[in-house]
């Protein structure tokens, strides 16, 4: 990019910076630092790096280039500081770093979520060098990972202000980062520091100083490219150029102001706390997301749900992981165990809904996650499980907590494997998973790959052995009517939205409607009738058998056997069938026309949904990008007919005025709380004795 086109740049993004901040900071006060560099004076950093870091020569060198000054370096290099963040502690030099060093992070916190139904695909870290803090990662395809950098730094620039703050007012705050090391396509090898906390800053100080991603990866890596820089930022600062009151004046002001992250934290040693002698340090790229979800979730920032749920099953999957604690399953090692939870398994996906990923069919990686993540009679499981979470968060997570990241986990696992994306009713069923696994109910379930009637045969067996002993008046549930349960959740609420016959919703719901002043049974209630009954363990055995055959599920009358041939007057199973398994609830067959209020519920819950999947579309359209990566909304619009104005119009003037009714009368015609919406406050008889604890 020319000297004119850089100033140009910085005088487009200067006038967004300006809209929220009046005042400028001084730009000598940022840029006061900044100095050329010598070949020998760098030798001398680097030679000091290495002996005091034990930093291989390359990543030292990366530390050198990065630097402000090198005096600076070296002060700090030799007084290195120590912080805290969760069950790790980093040892970081403070030193003044040019901000066109700073990679915009490639694993950003915001984007976790994206990043999540991505499967293999998505852009991850790994460690190059056993317990070395560097962060390595290699990609065949140089312009994917530049799409997906600029993408990720313009979605921050638009819509966070501190970002836009920067060329006016410089990095006030300085950032933590981390050495990484990249190979991409045939490129040398490049190293830079990842914004590991300072994203936003540094996609603002690069807006401000005209720099884009290209550069940071490619030309400024070469010496003479990044020494005419720095040769030309200096002679703007010592000409007086930025103190004239003029457009070029304020240019350069806001490019010095941009140009430097005042003692930013470089991360240059780490060591989990706590590890035994004989103990390998875990990997940096851990480490990493451990640090950032730390800072990022200890106080909770509003991220969205999927971001927080993929970040945390994550972090606690490496740590069980880790610990060397997953739960066997035969024919699988630990690590495609791991793999396979992550999502980031690629061979061999399917093309429909019977098997997933290393042969395990969809209901039982609902299992294998419920072992791994909420581990009801696993102590030692738990622990682990709860310390990952409550180093990122600060707080210990009840069993609800860890029954929704078990539930988020399967049911994106699944769909990324049957090339599904996030849904506007997946909140909704994920929360429905997580009320039925976090009752006690099925805390014995294991995942054992039998066939599902011989599972349903060892249930039935000892349910019948505990009816006829009249000794035994206990009311858990046997392993495999409890593993039988599990599989059969599964298939109610998220198989059946797989099948082609089917229709795409889910059976079993939460609801908290009221029928006859009586509140609707809650799916917890229903499962439990289930695998305590004789017609319910057969329900459930034809619910898996017809869902895993990609078959909309049969509905079994009393006596029927699962498994058998149907009779001519067979019929599907469906929500209200479900209800009767809750003999002591008096509502029957629900008839919305019966009750007004019912039906004005139903009809809210539908266009609930229906709004949502209309954001989704809208959504999905501002995404759509051209071949030469400009946003094809943006650059041609979208023609839409005047009927369809006149219809939405119509329809916003309608709602509002609905929503400004039910604000006079209520609280007496409050709508109930939708299946979709997932609970704060947890009952009581969800939580086990280690969760109170």
């Amino acid at each position: 990019m020319s000297e004119k086109n850089r100033a140009a740049t910085v005088a487009r993004h200067l006038e967004k910076s300006r809209e929220n901040n009046e005042y400028a900071t001084p730009y000598d006060l940022i840029s006061s630092n900044l100095r050329t560099q010598n070949s020998k004076a760098r030798a001398t950093a680097v030679d000091l790096l290495v002996r005091e870091f034990s930093l291989h020569p390359f990543d030292a060198e990366t530390v050198a280039r990065s630097a402000a000054d090198l005096s600076q370096l070296k002060d700090a290099t030799r007084t290195p500081h120590s912080r805290r963040y969760g069950q790790y502690e980093i040892s970081f030099i403070e030193v003044d770093v040019v901000t066109w060093r700073i990679l915009p992070s490639l694993e950003n916190i915001r984007f976790e979520g994206e990043r999540a139904w991505k499967s293999g695909h998505a852009l991850r870290y790994g460690t190059p060098i056993n317990a070395q803090p560097v962060l390595g990662l290699k990609h065949s395809d140089p312009d994917f990972v530049l799409r997906t950098l600029r993408a990720q730094t313009k979605t921050i620039w638009e819509k966070n202000p501190h970002s836009r703050s920067i060329p006016m007012r410089g990095i006030e705050t300085p950032g933590l980062l981390s050495i990484a090391r990249l190979s991409l396509g045939d490129n040398e090898k490049i190293g830079v520091l990842d914004a590991t906390d300072g994203f936003s800053r540094t996609v603002g100080a690069q807006r401000g100083s005209g720099i884009d991603i290209d550069e940071v990866l490619f030309d400024l890596q070469r010496d003479a490219t990044e020494n005419k820089l720095r040769n030309e930022l200096i002679s703007l600062r010592d000409s007086g150029e930025a103190a004239l009151e003029s457009e070029a004046g304020e240019v350069a002001a806001a490019r010095l102001r941009s140009s430097i992250m005042p003692r930013a934290q470089i991360i240059v040693g780490y060591r989990k706390i706590g590890l035994g002698s004989g103990d390998s340090q875990p990997p940096f790229d851990e480490v990493r997301r451990s640090l950032v979800g730390h800072i990022h979730l200890e106080p909770p920032l509003p991220f969205a749900d999927s971001t927080e749920n993929a970040l945390k099953a994550r972090i606690a999957l490496e740590a069980v992981h880790t610990e060397n604690m997953m739960p066997p399953v035969a024919g699988l090692s630990a690590e495609k165990v791991l793999s396979l939870l992550k999502s980031e398994i690629d061979e061999g996906a399917p093309t429909t809904g019977d098997t997933l990923i290393g042969g395990l069919h969809a209901d039982e990686v609902l299992l294998l996650s419920q072992e791994a993540l909420i581990s009801p009679l696993d102590q030692k499981r738990t622990r682990v499980v709860n310390a990952a979470i409550h180093s990122l968060t600060g707080k210990k997570p009840q069993k609800p907590e860890r029954s929704a990241l078990a539930a988020d986990t399967a049911m994106r696992v699944n769909r990324i494997a049957l090339g599904q994306d996030l849904d506007p009713a997946f909140k909704g069923r994920r929360s429905t998973m997580q009320r039925v696994l976090a009752a006690p109910t099925l805390k014995h379930a294991r995942l054992t790959r039998r066939p599902i009637l011989e599972i349903r045969d060892a249930a039935l067996s000892k349910l019948r052995e505990q009816r006829d002993n009249f000794e035994d008046v206990g009311k858990e549930v046997s392993a495999d009517a409890a593993e039988l349960g599990v599989l059969g959740l599964y298939g109610l609420v998220e198989g059946v939205m797989s099948l082609k016959d089917g229709e795409a919703r889910p059976l079993l719901i939460r609801s908290n409607t009221r029928i006859n002043g009586e509140y609707m049974p809650e799916p917890q209630q229903i499962i439990e009738k289930m695998v305590t009954t004789e017609t319910g363990l057969q329900q459930l055995a034809q619910v898996v058998l017809d869902v895993r055959g990609s078959r909309a599920p049969r509905r079994l009358i009393d006596g029927e056997i699962a498994g058998t041939d149907s009779t001519e007057d067979w019929k599907l199973l469906d929500t209200d069938d479900l209800y009767r398994y809750k003999t002591n609830w008096t509502g029957s067959h629900i008839d919305p026309s019966s009750d007004p209020h019912v039906a004005r519920d139903l009809y809210r819950r539908q266009l609930v949904e229906g709004t949502a999947s209309l954001k989704a579309i809208a959504d999905h359209l501002k995404r759509i990008e051209l071949p030469d990566g400009s946003n094809l909304i943006e650059k041609e619009g979208l023609a839409l007919e005047n009927e369809e104005w006149t219809i939405l119009d119509d329809l916003a003037f309608e709602l509002k005025t609905w929503n400004r009714t039910a604000d006079r009368v209520a609280p007496t015609v409050a709508p109930h709380v939708e299946e979709n919406d997932d609970e704060d406050e947890y009952d009581e008889e969800f939580l086990d004795d280690e969760d109170v604890a």
